[in-house]
């Protein structure tokens, strides 16, 4: 079995490749049908999730005594940031959003919240772990 600082440090080399792969599979690869197939099953909410974690395992490695306030509010700014750049600069949020705007709410709490779930399942599971 791995130690927790080794599993960390997997992680995070591991999860910002994995979001990459994603981000960029839907971005140039995606059929209109895979895209449909992530948006309406809300597989969108898994990137969202790796990044909150990566968030959480990036602060607990650089922050000498890390704080949960000081996280959740790292995470409040990163993924506010996030869904901001999304609104104003992907022609496809911004045509779901003039299409459907209650969904995109919905959409959008979603993915803050599955961001704060990873981040949160971080500093729950891994935070003092270390053998």
């Amino acid at each position: 079995m791995m130690s927790a600082s080794i599993t960390k440090r997997v992680l995070y080399v591991l999860l910002p490749l994995g979001l990459i792969a994603f981000q960029a599979y839907v971005e140039f690869f995606a059929p209109k049908a895979h895209l449909k197939f992530i948006g309406s099953n809300h597989l969108d909410k898994i990137p969202h999730f790796a990044a909150g974690l990566f968030l959480a395992l990036a602060f607990g490695l650089q922050v000498a005594k890390p704080r949960l306030w000081k996280l959740l509010l790292l995470l409040a700014a990163v993924t506010l940031a996030w869904e901001t750049y999304e609104f104003y600069f992907d022609p496809d949020m911004a045509y779901f959003y003039s299409r459907f705007p209650d969904l995109w709410r919905f959409d959008m709490a979603g993915d803050v919240t599955a961001a704060f779930l990873g981040g949160y399942g971080y500093w729950v599971f891994f935070r003092n772990r270390d053998s």
